[in-house]
This record gives structure tokens, C-alpha cells and sequence, in this order.
């Protein structure tokens, strides 16, 4: 679905604003990942004090520039992509998500996460 204008300006503000106010800032790259698992995931990010969010891959490196960081080429975001934004503990988020890395090799029905 395509969005306006506004909207990409209102999401490139958003990408500015959680890029500035974490301590730690990793993408990941998810395939087949139903939708209750992701709720799952994003509840254990919020529990260690984190934000995931999934991104628009051009807005987001739109706001990586204009927050100052590193920029990212885009074709190294193939996929659909999240981006785990962790403000107070650095490694918490990770943590969360590494937690149903075992659960995928484990299943092996196609999902998969690996970080970027």
C-alpha cells in the first residue's frame, strides 16, 4: 500500500528519533515468520527494555543519514527487515531474539532470523 508524503516524513521522524535515543541499534533480517511468533518476539524485546520495529528500508536509511550514523547500502537489506532498538540494557533485545534462534534450527520450517 502506498503512503504520502506526510507519512514518510512522519516515519522518517519516528526511525530519527528511536536511532538518537538507543544505546544499541541492530537490524535483523527475518523470512516466514508468522505473525503471532513476531507478536511473541516484540513483547520479550519490550520486557528487556527494548523497541523492535519493522522497517520501510529507504525511509530508514533516510534517517540513518540525517540522525548521523553509518550509513547502510541498500542492497544489504534484501528481505524483510527489523530493526532492535535497546535503551537501557545494550544486550537485552539480543538476548530476546536469540532465544527463538534455537526454537528456528530446531523447527527448521522455513523461518529464519539472522542479524545484520
Amino acid at each position: 500500500m502506498a503512503i504520502t508524503k506526510q507519512q514518510k516524513k512522519t516515519l522518517i521522524e519516528q526511525y530519527v528519533q528511536d536511532l538518537t535515543g538507543s544505546k544499541n541499534i541492530v537490524m535483523v533480517r527475518q523470512h516466514a515468520i508468522s505473525v503471532p511468533l513476531s507478536t511473541n518476539i516484540r513483547k520479550d524485546v519490550l520486557t528487556q527494555e527494548g523497541k523492535m520495529n519493522v522497517v520501510r528500508k529507504r525511509l530508514f536509511v533516510r534517517a540513518l543519514k540525517e540522525a548521523g550514523m553509518e550509513e547502510i547500502d541498500l542492497p544489504q537489506l534484501d528481505g524483510s527487515i527489523f530493526a532492535l532498538y535497546a535503551h537501557e540494557n545494550e544486550f537485552g533485545p539480543l538476548k530476546a531474539v536469540n532465544k527463538y534462534l534455537k526454537d528456528f534450527k530446531r523447527i527448521n520450517k522455513g523461518q529464519e532470523v539472522s542479524f545484520l
